[in-house]
């Protein structure tokens, strides 16, 4: 059983292998002729952007040791926000554990087309889900992410918001 306390956060510049790690759902999308892959993990969740310089976000509460250089590695316990430049890209993400009282849906509105939804198998209360939304703007992509642990009534939001700018390295 997997718990919001073994959660980490990282982003790394690389598309990091997933090699080892069972993906359950995939989705790929274009954003300005740059492919972007979401994928829902046995683990958590990942996002890669494959731009000149790539990125990849993990949120991952197995013994996932990706690789990259590193950007951002944190423990999933409070609130907490990272942001970062890499190039013409900023990335800007938070993190936030939240009850499970008002329920796990996403809190953005997302199309069927934007959004994936993949439940856990569960022999306990309730079936944990993961749920990736995504909006593409020319200069934006917007995600949000939630991680549900029904056996302790507590989730985990992540919104995370990668924005082009001109000029840059």
């Amino acid at each position: 059983m997997h718990r919001v306390s073994d959660l980490r956060f990282a982003l790394l510049e690389s598309t990091s292998s997933l090699g080892g790690t069972r993906i359950l759902a995939s989705r790929e999308v274009r954003w300005n002729e740059d492919p972007v892959c979401f994928h829902v993990l046995a683990v958590s969740h990942a996002v890669v952007v494959r731009r000149e310089r790539p990125l990849t976000e993990l949120l991952t509460c197995g013994d996932f040791s990706p690789s990259g250089r590193p950007l951002a590695h944190v423990q999933v316990g409070a609130p907490c926000e990272f942001s970062t430049r890499l190039g013409r890209l900023d990335y800007r993400c938070r993190l936030e554990p939240f009850s499970l009282a008002a329920g796990d849906d996403l809190l953005g509105r997302f199309s069927a087309e934007e959004r994936m939804d993949v439940f856990f198998p569960s022999q306990d209360v309730g079936a944990p889900v993961t749920r990736i939304g995504w909006h593409l703007e020319r200069a934006c992509l917007r995600v949000e992410t939630v991680h549900s642990y029904p056996e302790q009534a507590v989730g985990v939001r992540s919104q995370s918001r990668f924005e082009l700018h001109d000029g840059g390295d």
